[in-house]
């Protein structure tokens, strides 16, 4: 799996969400729209897609909000999971430690920042930073490791994100923080 192209394209297909108006879509419309764009890449990217609740996944949800499979009839490989929580801190946290324990080439979450108290403008930053932090904790890093961490917040009522790859380096150790 080309885990760079794949990061490019799953930006380029959530791209369509940047400004949205605040209360355009619930938070389950928000999850459904999210879900479709991931599983629309990983199917052109040739891959069987699972999520539930949206047409053009192949099956229901398997393990994670979506997943894309390689291998018929027998599984070869997960190239993605992706996990979507627009909870607070702690929903998040039981979200993304799903992430941590998958096997797939590249994990993807996708939540909101606006949920940590008394930080202002920087919420994105912070939740990536409580992610990184969840990553550093974890003993069973991997050298190479790679997340792809969307968040979103509301800013003068549009939506936007903070885009982030989260690498563990040579050593399986420390995560690399890049922002996207």
């Amino acid at each position: 799996m080309d885990v760079d192209g794949s990061i490019h394209q799953i930006l380029g297909a959530l791209a369509e969400f940047e400004g949205v108006r605040k209360g355009r879509w619930n938070k389950g419309e928000w999850t459904r729209k999210i879900k479709t764009a991931l599983c629309t890449v990983g199917s052109d990217l040739g891959y069987s897609v699972c999520a539930s609740g949206v047409r053009n996944a192949n099956w229901g949800e398997w393990l994670y909000d979506v997943s894309w499979l390689e291998g018929n009839p027998w599984l070869r490989s997960v190239p993605m999971v992706a996990e979507c929580e627009w909870g607070d801190l702690e929903g998040i946290k039981a979200n993304f430690q799903k992430l941590l324990v998958a096997r797939a080439s590249l994990r993807v979450m996708i939540c909101n920042g606006w949920c940590l108290p008394d930080i202002d403008d920087t919420k994105g930053e912070q939740t990536a930073e409580h992610l990184g932090q969840w990553v550093r904790e974890f003993e069973k890093n991997r050298a190479g490791d790679t997340y792809l961490l969307i968040i979103y917040e509301w800013h003068e009522r549009r939506r936007r994100s903070w885009r982030y790859r989260l690498s563990v380096n040579e050593t399986g150790g420390l995560p690399i923080l890049e922002p996207l």
